[in-house]
């Protein structure tokens, strides 16, 4: 499952931003150095540190010579050079769009072959009608939230259900609560790719969602679209659990494609 998920993910991000091979080789590393450090302080917290100085490193050190011409980043650092941006600003925005581009999509990717094994009827439906595609994604998306949560700043005394939540506070917004919320989804544990969910919150709400969503939509889709065309069965093993602060899924997922 490791290879499988992965390889588009880093492919694309690092051929769109236009990375040279010597930053490639680390973006995983990287990524989820980045996602143990905004989860509590704890020990993962500090055996991340190490990957985070090293990404703090390379970014410190990048310039337009290290980027593969004509890729998003050579626009960026054109921006520096023309003096629309610092030069700072440009590490900082090739680092921001690679260290959380990767983890989430690869353990939404295992998530969706393990619910594609375990209900057989919905991958033969998915194969037999294309425009269940887009719905097995958001849906596979929906039950896995491969982000547990973040914290949000409470700027104003809040209620939630007679609880209340005090100014200045960090409240903690877990996604697949929202996403198994039987008021707003039926039967909310199921895999259903009749489903629309779309509106589900995984990938974030409003001012927060994520800029590379659509990005890792159209991963999973053509992965998905892959599988349906060459694929009659997917069988899967037991996962082994990938621990990380903030991310939830498959370290690894044993995968046999009939």
């Amino acid at each position: 499952m490791p290879t499988f998920a992965s390889h588009l993910p880093v492919s694309i991000v690092a051929e769109l931003v236009g990375l040279k091979p010597a930053g490639r080789e680390n973006m995983l590393r990287w990524a989820a150095g980045t996602f143990e450090a905004i989860g509590p302080l704890n020990w993962r917290t500090l055996r991340a540190m190490p990957a985070l100085l090293d990404m703090r490193r390379y970014a410190t050190n990048l310039k337009r010579a290290d980027i593969v011409p004509g890729g998003w980043a050579d626009k960026i650092f054109a921006a520096a050079e023309d003096g629309s941006l610092s030069l700072e600003e440009a590490q900082a925005m090739v680092i921001d769009y690679v260290a959380p581009s990767f983890d989430t999509t690869i353990l939404a990717t295992g998530h969706m072959l393990q619910y594609l094994a375990q209900s057989p009827d919905a991958f033969a439906a998915v194969k037999s009608d294309e425009k269940l595609l887009a719905n097995a994604v958001y849906e596979s998306v929906r039950l896995a939230s491969p982000i547990r949560g973040f914290t949000r700043y409470v700027n104003e005394d809040f209620d939630v259900s007679g609880v209340p939540i005090p100014k200045g506070a960090r409240a903690l917004i877990l996604y697949a609560s929202a996403n198994r919320d039987e008021r707003h989804y039926a039967d909310p544990d199921s895999f259903d790719v009749s489903r629309n969910a779309r509106d589900n919150v995984a990938w974030g709400h409003g001012s927060h969602v994520c800029v590379g969503m659509h990005l890792a939509r159209l991963e999973m889709e053509c992965l998905l679209r892959a599988l349906a065309e060459q694929v009659s069965r997917i069988e899967t093993a037991e996962p082994i659990p990938f621990l990380n602060n903030v991310l939830q899924g498959y370290k690894s997922l044993p995968t046999t494609f009939h």
